[in-house]
């Protein structure tokens, strides 16, 4: 609706894209409302073209971001792989990442956690640690060793994947 994802350029207009963010944000309300909440905590954007209009999330939400940067050989790898866009591979990440990078720079780090993917991979318990404490979520120990467990499974399935077809 925001974005040509095969381009990788906006569709609309800065004001049309706050005026968006704002139906969503009422949406979100409207719908915590109704089960007695807040705000939620969390709110996950995973799309990698929200890079796109990150401005324009921080002054509707103020939120606190993640963003996690991989390899671009192996986002390559990965589009050939699954038979995807180019927008989905090298040339698109390249793209998506100078975006996040030029918001680094802008916003600086006060509400930024920057995580390499393949630490994240190697090091899931204390990317989870890193997480919780960054985000301030007080997460127990349990949920903790299950947001470690789930990216170890990922992983794991991952490079059961690569192995198959090879």
């Amino acid at each position: 609706q925001l974005v040509h994802e095969s381009y990788l350029s906006l569709k609309v207009s800065s004001l049309q894209i706050i005026e968006k963010l704002e139906q969503f944000k009422s949406h979100i309300e409207q719908h915590s409302a109704s089960s007695a909440d807040l705000l939620p905590q969390t709110i996950v954007l995973k799309r990698a073209t929200t890079a796109l209009f990150l401005e324009q999330i921080e002054s509707i939400f103020r939120p606190r971001f993640v963003f996690v940067f991989r390899n671009l050989d192996d986002i390559e790898k990965t589009k050939q792989r699954r038979g995807w866009l180019d927008c989905h591979g090298r040339w698109g990440a390249e793209i998506i990442q100078a975006k996040m990078k030029s918001w680094l720079q802008i916003a600086g780090n006060d509400n930024i956690l920057s995580l390499d993917y393949e630490f994240v991979q190697e090091n899931p318990y204390a990317a989870a640690v890193l997480l919780d404490d960054s985000l301030g979520l007080n997460a127990s120990e349990i949920q903790i060793n299950e947001a470690a467990q789930w990216v170890a499974r990922h992983q794991e399935k991952y490079q059961n994947t690569l192995k198959s077809q090879e």
